[in-house]
């Protein structure tokens, strides 16, 4: 089978489906072979994991090291969650890799149900243990304890920090996300927390295991340094040391690279400031030009994320700048749209295509709700539809889904 028809047979899986635990996905991980056999980083957290990966991706590449990074969801296509030596696995290494996890499926004893997460994330492991990499990196797909990224034994574990989202499988309040979070941590390895105010359910849980905490505002110092994309940090009693905040990547989660970066043994030098300094992460903050458009894509879909999001356009737009707008139904859509409100002077509302998409009534009825004038309100629909609305749209800002920034780069990206 080629990948076209692999992916048609796993949509049968259910990409929308949840079911948490490790028990299937160990099982079935057992029989692979050949595993892993290197160094790992795990790096979990509400946002900025993702971009965590990439900076410590590119450091350790800066060092001449071998690395295979696993992270998730994708933007356009499969091949982009899973990559060795910065370029995404081609057709034929994933179709093996499919093809190997179905028949380990199959020969277990007892039936096993895996999850499309549970299925891939098995087959980029496979994929990327026939690399033979130096280093591993990889993205918790939700949560943390029982997510399938969880099965591997971390050398490293990164949280770039804890917000509200997932609280239907995760919990309502910080203190249970940050519990879900910190299973990934492990007895006796470094467990690295990059955001400010840790809950206390994380501390407690590290400390209960006996990780190696390597906790900001206690063994990680971080100090704003002159301009606002420069930050200095200092890792327990070691140098301090000075660094660029990549274009579009959160501080925290180039502090959580910097740091498990610096366990690794490797220093901050000329090469790995010229890599870091290259990273681009497509949906991040990413700004390309559509006909007459000045388009901005972010794929922000948590309340935290919706903030600073608006805080950075508030910045670049004062003049305020439309809003092409599409999340999923089970996100908090008064408290996504709150933070936007400032920046955004009209709001162009899709729905990409999925079965887990809001409809467009229900964000219209949201921004309503929130005070915004009737005529500032546009229901567009699909994402396509756009099309003849673009030229009446100097600036806009694309953001609410990994779907919806997907969707519309497969709409309109060609033309930047």
């Amino acid at each position: 089978m080629d990948l076209q028809q692999w992916q048609a047979r796993l949509e049968a899986l259910d990409p929308q489906r949840i079911q948490p635990g490790l028990e299937r996905v160990a099982a079935v991980y057992a029989r692979l072979d050949p595993q892993l056999d290197c160094r790992t980083v795990v790096i979990g957290g509400t946002n900025g994991k993702g971009s965590a990966v990439a900076a410590l991706e590119a450091l350790l590449r800066a060092q001449g090291a071998r690395v295979g990074a696993y992270t998730s969801p994708h933007l356009q296509k499969f091949n982009e969650r899973v990559r060795y030596q910065g370029r995404d696995l081609d057709d034929t290494d994933l179709c093996a890799a499919f093809a190997v996890v179905e028949r380990a499926v199959e020969s277990c004893c007892a039936a096993v149900d895996l999850t499309y997460f549970e299925f891939t994330t098995l087959a980029a492991l496979w994929a990327l243990a026939q690399k033979k990499p130096d280093f591993l990196l990889a993205e918790v797909g939700l949560g943390g304890r029982l997510d399938a990224v969880n099965i591997l034994a971390a050398d490293i574990s990164a949280v770039t920090g804890v917000a509200l989202d997932h609280t239907e499988w995760l919990g309502a309040d910080l203190e249970s996300i940050g519990f879900e979070k910190a299973g990934i941590y492990r007895a006796g390895r470094p467990a690295i927390y990059a955001a400010a105010s840790p809950p206390r359910s994380l501390l407690r849980h590290l400390t209960k295991i006996g990780a190696v905490p390597y906790v900001r505002g206690a063994e990680i110092q971080m100090h704003p340094a002159a301009g606002e994309l420069q930050i200095e940090m200092q890792i327990a009693d070691d140098q301090r040391i000075a660094c660029t905040v990549p274009q579009n990547m959160p501080p925290e989660s180039l502090l959580a690279a910097l740091t498990a970066f610096h366990l690794l043994g490797f220093t901050l030098d000329d090469a790995a400031r010229e890599h870091l300094a290259a990273v681009r992460l497509p949906g991040r903050y990413q700004r390309i030009r559509v006909g007459p458009t000045d388009a901005v894509l972010d794929v922000a879909h948590n309340p935290q994320a919706a903030g600073y999001l608006a805080a950075r356009l508030q910045r670049d737009f004062p003049a305020g700048l439309a809003a092409i707008f599409g999340c999923l139904r089970d996100k908090p859509l008064p408290q996504l749209c709150a933070p936007l409100l400032a920046p955004i002077d009209h709001w162009y509302l899709v729905q990409p295509q999925t079965p887990r998409a809001a409809t467009v009534d229900s964000l219209r009825s949201t921004l309503l709700d929130l005070g915004v004038e009737p005529a500032q309100i546009h229901p567009i629909g699909k994402i396509s539809a756009l099309t003849p609305h673009l030229p009446q749209i100097p600036t806009a800002a694309v953001f609410g889904s990994f779907y919806t920034v997907g969707e519309f780069l497969d709409t309109f990206g060609t033309n930047q």
